[in-house]
Protein backbone atom coordinates (compact mmCIF):
# COMPACT_ATOMS: atom_id res chain seq x y z
CA UNK A 1 0.00 0.00 0.00
CA UNK A 2 1.50 3.48 -1.15
CA UNK A 3 0.32 6.44 1.23
CA UNK A 4 0.25 9.61 -0.32
CA UNK A 5 -0.49 13.12 1.00
CA UNK A 6 -1.95 16.43 -0.32
CA UNK A 7 -1.71 19.57 0.98
CA UNK A 8 -3.36 22.30 0.03
CA UNK A 9 -2.20 26.28 1.60
CA UNK A 10 -4.54 28.20 0.74
CA UNK A 11 -5.77 32.23 1.71
CA UNK A 12 -8.91 32.24 3.04
CA UNK A 13 -10.28 34.03 0.74
CA UNK A 14 -9.29 31.09 -1.76
CA UNK A 15 -11.05 28.59 0.15
CA UNK A 16 -13.93 27.81 -2.39
CA UNK A 17 -11.35 26.23 -4.45
CA UNK A 18 -10.81 23.55 -1.79
CA UNK A 19 -13.88 21.21 -3.16
CA UNK A 20 -12.47 21.46 -6.42
CA UNK A 21 -9.49 19.82 -4.95
CA UNK A 22 -11.57 17.28 -3.33
CA UNK A 23 -13.42 16.14 -6.22
CA UNK A 24 -10.13 15.42 -8.47
CA UNK A 25 -8.45 13.93 -5.97
CA UNK A 26 -11.51 11.10 -5.39
CA UNK A 27 -11.46 11.19 -8.79
CA UNK A 28 -7.88 10.19 -8.64
CA UNK A 29 -8.95 7.75 -5.32
CA UNK A 30 -11.68 5.80 -7.85
CA UNK A 31 -8.66 5.22 -10.59
CA UNK A 32 -5.90 3.64 -8.89
CA UNK A 33 -5.34 0.72 -6.62
CA UNK A 34 -3.27 0.25 -3.62
CA UNK A 35 -3.43 3.53 -2.68
CA UNK A 36 -4.38 5.24 0.15
CA UNK A 37 -4.92 9.39 0.26
CA UNK A 38 -5.19 11.65 2.76
CA UNK A 39 -5.56 15.49 2.15
CA UNK A 40 -4.56 17.78 4.48
CA UNK A 41 -5.78 22.13 4.44
CA UNK A 42 -4.13 24.45 5.78
CA UNK A 43 -5.38 28.45 6.12
CA UNK A 44 -5.48 31.12 8.42
CA UNK A 45 -8.84 33.26 8.12
CA UNK A 46 -6.14 36.13 9.47
CA UNK A 47 -4.50 35.27 6.09
CA UNK A 48 -7.15 36.85 3.57
CA UNK A 49 -5.37 37.35 0.20
CA UNK A 50 -2.32 35.37 -2.29
CA UNK A 51 -0.42 38.48 -1.77
CA UNK A 52 -0.12 38.35 2.73
CA UNK A 53 -0.09 34.52 2.34
CA UNK A 54 3.18 34.45 0.14
CA UNK A 55 5.11 35.77 2.93
CA UNK A 56 4.08 33.00 4.71
CA UNK A 57 3.68 30.00 2.50
CA UNK A 58 7.16 28.30 2.88
CA UNK A 59 6.94 28.53 6.33
CA UNK A 60 3.72 27.02 6.71
CA UNK A 61 4.45 23.98 4.19
CA UNK A 62 7.98 23.45 5.98
CA UNK A 63 5.92 23.60 9.15
CA UNK A 64 3.59 20.89 8.08
CA UNK A 65 6.38 19.08 6.77
CA UNK A 66 8.63 18.67 9.20
CA UNK A 67 6.13 18.44 12.47
CA UNK A 68 3.78 16.03 11.18
CA UNK A 69 3.97 12.24 11.88
CA UNK A 70 6.47 10.22 9.31
CA UNK A 71 3.89 7.65 7.51
CA UNK A 72 6.80 6.87 4.83
CA UNK A 73 4.02 8.43 2.31
CA UNK A 74 4.92 10.49 -0.37
CA UNK A 75 3.46 14.41 0.12
CA UNK A 76 2.43 16.51 -2.92
CA UNK A 77 1.56 20.39 -2.01
CA UNK A 78 -0.82 21.53 -4.42
CA UNK A 79 -1.87 25.46 -4.55
CA UNK A 80 -3.77 28.29 -6.08
CA UNK A 81 -0.34 30.10 -6.10
CA UNK A 82 -0.65 33.90 -7.03
CA UNK A 83 2.95 34.54 -9.01
CA UNK A 84 5.50 31.95 -9.38
CA UNK A 85 7.72 34.27 -6.73
CA UNK A 86 6.10 31.38 -4.08
CA UNK A 87 7.11 28.11 -6.26
CA UNK A 88 10.52 30.10 -6.65
CA UNK A 89 10.99 29.73 -2.79
CA UNK A 90 9.67 26.74 -2.07
CA UNK A 91 10.65 24.60 -4.54
CA UNK A 92 14.40 24.38 -3.60
CA UNK A 93 13.18 23.02 -0.30
CA UNK A 94 10.90 20.65 -1.61
CA UNK A 95 13.28 19.59 -4.19
CA UNK A 96 16.20 18.52 -1.04
CA UNK A 97 13.24 15.86 0.67
CA UNK A 98 12.80 12.73 -1.31
CA UNK A 99 9.26 12.65 0.22
CA UNK A 100 8.10 15.48 -1.40
CA UNK A 101 6.86 13.76 -5.17
CA UNK A 102 5.28 17.12 -6.30
CA UNK A 103 4.93 20.99 -5.76
CA UNK A 104 1.96 21.59 -8.07
CA UNK A 105 1.75 25.24 -9.35
CA UNK A 106 -1.39 26.84 -11.03
CA UNK A 107 -0.11 30.29 -12.28
CA UNK A 108 1.75 28.58 -15.22
CA UNK A 109 5.99 28.42 -15.17
CA UNK A 110 8.46 29.94 -16.77
CA UNK A 111 12.27 28.03 -17.79
CA UNK A 112 14.02 27.82 -14.07
CA UNK A 113 10.95 26.35 -12.76
CA UNK A 114 10.70 24.14 -15.73
CA UNK A 115 13.78 23.01 -15.58
CA UNK A 116 14.10 19.34 -14.14
CA UNK A 117 17.49 18.87 -13.70
CA UNK A 118 17.38 21.85 -10.78
CA UNK A 119 13.31 21.41 -9.73
CA UNK A 120 12.29 17.48 -10.76
CA UNK A 121 9.47 17.19 -8.08
CA UNK A 122 7.71 20.67 -10.05
CA UNK A 123 4.49 20.10 -11.98
CA UNK A 124 2.79 23.16 -12.72
CA UNK A 125 -0.45 24.19 -14.77
CA UNK A 126 -2.79 26.83 -15.20
CA UNK A 127 -6.45 27.26 -16.46
CA UNK A 128 -4.82 29.63 -18.82
CA UNK A 129 -0.93 28.89 -19.27
CA UNK A 130 0.90 31.24 -18.92
CA UNK A 131 3.98 30.06 -20.37
CA UNK A 132 1.76 29.51 -23.77
CA UNK A 133 0.54 33.20 -23.61
CA UNK A 134 4.14 34.15 -23.15
CA UNK A 135 4.95 32.13 -26.01
CA UNK A 136 2.48 33.90 -28.11
CA UNK A 137 3.47 37.14 -27.40
CA UNK A 138 7.25 36.65 -27.59
CA UNK A 139 6.69 35.30 -31.49
CA UNK A 140 4.00 38.46 -31.82
CA UNK A 141 6.56 40.81 -30.77
CA UNK A 142 9.38 39.49 -32.41
CA UNK A 143 7.76 39.62 -35.61
CA UNK A 144 6.42 43.13 -35.08
CA UNK A 145 10.06 43.81 -33.61
CA UNK A 146 8.24 45.07 -30.35
CA UNK A 147 10.94 45.34 -27.62
CA UNK A 148 9.63 48.53 -25.54
CA UNK A 149 6.26 47.08 -23.99
CA UNK A 150 3.82 48.78 -21.24
CA UNK A 151 1.73 46.41 -18.99
CA UNK A 152 -1.39 48.51 -17.65
CA UNK A 153 -2.01 46.47 -14.33
CA UNK A 154 -4.97 46.25 -12.11
CA UNK A 155 -4.38 45.60 -8.48
CA UNK A 156 -7.64 45.55 -7.90
CA UNK A 157 -7.81 42.14 -5.05
CA UNK A 158 -11.19 40.63 -6.97
CA UNK A 159 -9.35 40.10 -10.38
CA UNK A 160 -6.43 37.92 -8.97
CA UNK A 161 -6.01 36.34 -12.43
CA UNK A 162 -5.31 39.70 -13.86
CA UNK A 163 -2.41 40.21 -11.15
CA UNK A 164 -0.82 36.78 -11.64
CA UNK A 165 -0.39 37.24 -15.22
CA UNK A 166 0.95 40.73 -14.90
CA UNK A 167 3.71 39.28 -12.19
CA UNK A 168 4.60 36.52 -14.84
CA UNK A 169 4.86 38.57 -17.44
CA UNK A 170 7.02 40.72 -15.28
CA UNK A 171 9.04 37.81 -15.11
CA UNK A 172 9.16 36.32 -18.57
CA UNK A 173 9.39 40.07 -20.11
CA UNK A 174 13.32 40.38 -19.33
CA UNK A 175 15.64 42.84 -20.39
CA UNK A 176 18.08 43.09 -22.74
CA UNK A 177 15.30 41.39 -25.02
CA UNK A 178 12.67 43.79 -23.72
CA UNK A 179 12.11 46.89 -21.85
CA UNK A 180 9.22 46.47 -19.75
CA UNK A 181 7.50 49.17 -17.70
CA UNK A 182 4.58 48.76 -15.27
CA UNK A 183 1.42 50.90 -14.57
CA UNK A 184 -0.41 50.03 -11.79
CA UNK A 185 -3.89 51.02 -10.61
CA UNK A 186 -6.68 49.79 -8.38
CA UNK A 187 -9.91 49.94 -9.71
CA UNK A 188 -11.81 48.78 -6.44
CA UNK A 189 -10.60 52.40 -4.92
CA UNK A 190 -11.14 54.82 -7.00
CA UNK A 191 -11.87 55.24 -10.61
CA UNK A 192 -8.64 54.89 -12.27
CA UNK A 193 -7.67 58.48 -13.60
CA UNK A 194 -7.35 56.60 -17.44
CA UNK A 195 -5.73 59.83 -18.78
CA UNK A 196 -2.96 60.41 -16.72
CA UNK A 197 -1.82 56.56 -17.09
CA UNK A 198 -2.33 56.74 -21.29
CA UNK A 199 -0.28 59.98 -20.97
CA UNK A 200 2.56 58.23 -19.04
CA UNK A 201 2.43 54.89 -21.46
CA UNK A 202 2.47 57.25 -24.67
CA UNK A 203 6.05 58.68 -23.13
CA UNK A 204 7.39 55.07 -22.53
CA UNK A 205 6.24 52.94 -25.42
CA UNK A 206 3.65 52.53 -28.08
CA UNK A 207 2.80 49.13 -27.54
CA UNK A 208 0.69 48.09 -24.22
CA UNK A 209 -1.02 45.05 -22.65
CA UNK A 210 -4.19 46.19 -20.76
CA UNK A 211 -4.42 43.49 -17.56
CA UNK A 212 -8.44 44.51 -16.26
CA UNK A 213 -11.75 43.39 -16.46
CA UNK A 214 -13.34 44.02 -19.94
CA UNK A 215 -15.10 47.28 -18.21
CA UNK A 216 -12.27 49.30 -17.84
CA UNK A 217 -10.37 47.95 -20.73
CA UNK A 218 -12.81 49.68 -22.23
CA UNK A 219 -12.83 52.56 -20.74
CA UNK A 220 -9.04 52.93 -21.18
CA UNK A 221 -9.57 52.32 -25.02
CA UNK A 222 -12.62 55.09 -24.65
CA UNK A 223 -10.06 57.18 -23.47
CA UNK A 224 -7.59 56.80 -26.01
CA UNK A 225 -9.73 57.34 -28.45
CA UNK A 226 -10.69 60.58 -27.04
CA UNK A 227 -6.88 61.87 -26.84
CA UNK A 228 -6.09 60.83 -30.52
CA UNK A 229 -3.98 57.04 -29.25
CA UNK A 230 -6.75 55.27 -31.78
CA UNK A 231 -4.81 54.99 -34.62
CA UNK A 232 -2.05 52.84 -36.22
CA UNK A 233 0.71 54.66 -33.57
CA UNK A 234 -0.57 52.61 -30.33
CA UNK A 235 -1.65 48.96 -30.09
CA UNK A 236 -3.22 47.75 -26.85
CA UNK A 237 -3.59 44.04 -26.16
CA UNK A 238 -6.59 42.85 -23.74
CA UNK A 239 -6.21 39.21 -22.37
CA UNK A 240 -9.37 37.66 -21.90
CA UNK A 241 -9.43 34.38 -20.11
CA UNK A 242 -11.70 31.75 -21.21
CA UNK A 243 -14.62 32.20 -17.98
CA UNK A 244 -17.51 34.29 -18.81
CA UNK A 245 -17.75 34.87 -14.41
CA UNK A 246 -19.44 38.35 -13.97
CA UNK A 247 -15.82 39.55 -13.11
CA UNK A 248 -14.98 38.53 -16.96
CA UNK A 249 -17.58 39.50 -18.95
CA UNK A 250 -17.20 39.60 -23.05
CA UNK A 251 -15.10 43.10 -23.82
CA UNK A 252 -17.55 44.81 -26.63
CA UNK A 253 -17.46 48.41 -27.68
CA UNK A 254 -21.42 48.87 -27.55
CA UNK A 255 -23.34 49.46 -24.16
CA UNK A 256 -25.34 52.39 -25.08
CA UNK A 257 -23.59 55.02 -22.53
CA UNK A 258 -22.77 57.79 -25.17
CA UNK A 259 -19.36 55.90 -26.26
CA UNK A 260 -20.00 53.36 -28.67
CA UNK A 261 -18.48 55.49 -31.06
CA UNK A 262 -15.46 56.84 -29.81
CA UNK A 263 -14.87 52.77 -28.95
CA UNK A 264 -15.27 52.03 -32.73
Amino acid sequence: MINVTFVTIVASSYFLVVPGYEAGIEYVRQSVTNVAFQYVVIHNRSIPTCEIMANHHTHLAAEYFYTRRQLGSFTIFIAPYCSQGELLDFAPLANRESSVDHVRGSTGTNPAISDKSHYPTNLSVAPIHHTVLHMFLEQLFRHFKWTTIVLLCDDNMLVIYYRSVCANLQALLRPPKYQLNTLKFDSSKIRPDYERHLKEFSRLARVAIILARPDVTRDFLVSAGKNGMSGNDYVFFHIQPYTQLPLFPSLVYKNGEGNDEVRM
